[in-house]
């Protein structure tokens, strides 16, 4: 976490930041957040996270304080606060960030009644610590599966008890990511969004799931590419026989996988498809840096 952040209309040194032991947030697990980054010190995709946001908000009966004018604001005084700027990271005296926005139902007297004044934390912290190593990028990397479908999935809620939990099994297994599935359908990962590659088509669930920020980035990409994609369900065996199987996500952009628990994708290697979205991927940031 960078020096400052911000609670409840105020920038405060990020030593300073707390919540009561009462709040929703921390005795239920109540509450909804958002992650984004910046690229080249600019942020990148903050509307559209911002519009997700928005959205949990609404459904889960928490009021923002802030529109996004405010909210774009607020996310570029934090930067500025922290030196991170798009010409000290070109310098190299900073590094890109990820900034990540908490909104709790706020302390409740009872236990269980929304705050009319939710509590809304945002914070930063340096990309390296949550981004895969780049040799995955270039070589692809594992995953691992879970049955779990998660509840209310059209939400980002605060709810990460699966992930959590089956963040050893990840580890030990070497891989970068833990895959949900349930009643044979694969739907998304922990923190992320899957593709697979069929008679060279690009596929990627349709139901059930979070649809990611970044991946209606590619998606937009796909399209103005002219590289159709199908949104569908798809199984777990099928999943197993593709030819080529990728991830997008805030901290992932689009990162190849050749093997999924014990089982190699097609020849192991990264895939013709999955080295074009990369490179539209890649082009497209090149504007931000």
């Amino acid at each position: 976490m960078l020096k400052f952040s911000y609670k409840n209309g105020a920038i405060i040194p990020s030593r300073e930041l707390k919540i009561e032991v009462n709040d929703l947030g921390f005795t239920r697990g109540y509450g909804i957040f958002d992650v984004f980054k910046t690229v080249g010190g600019h942020p990148f995709l903050l509307k559209e996270h911002f519009q997700r946001l928005r959205k949990s908000s609404r459904l889960l009966d928490l009021r923002l304080p802030f529109d996004l004018p405010v909210f774009n604001q607020t996310v570029q005084t934090l930067l500025k606060k922290n030196n991170i700027t798009p010409a000290e990271v070109k310098k190299g005296n900073s590094r890109d960030v990820y900034i990540k926005t908490i909104v709790t139902g706020g302390p409740s007297a009872d236990g269980l009644s929304i705050n009319s004044q939710p509590t809304v934390i945002i914070f930063l912290g340096h990309l390296n610590k949550v981004a895969p190593a780049p040799k995955f990028f270039q070589k692809g990397a594992k995953i691992i599966t879970v049955e779990f479908q998660r509840f209310l999935p059209d939400i980002k809620t605060l709810n990460y008890i699966t992930a959590v939990k089956n963040q050893n099994k990840k580890k030990e297994a070497g891989a970068v990511e833990i895959l949900y599935h349930h009643q044979g359908k694969i739907l998304e990962g922990a923190t992320s969004n899957i593709f697979l590659v069929k008679n060279g088509e690009l596929i990627t669930p349709a139901e059930d799931i979070l649809p990611g920020t970044t991946r209606n980035f590619l998606l937009h990409l796909c399209r103005q590419n002219n590289l159709p994609v199908t949104k569908r369900t798809v199984s777990l065996s099928e999943l197993l026989s593709a030819e080529e199987v990728f991830l997008t996500g805030t901290f992932k952009d689009v990162l190849p996988i050749i093997q999924v628990d014990n089982r190699k994708i097609a020849t192991g290697k990264v895939g013709p498809v999955t080295k074009k979205c990369q490179q539209l991927f890649q082009e497209a940031l090149e504007i931000f840096r």
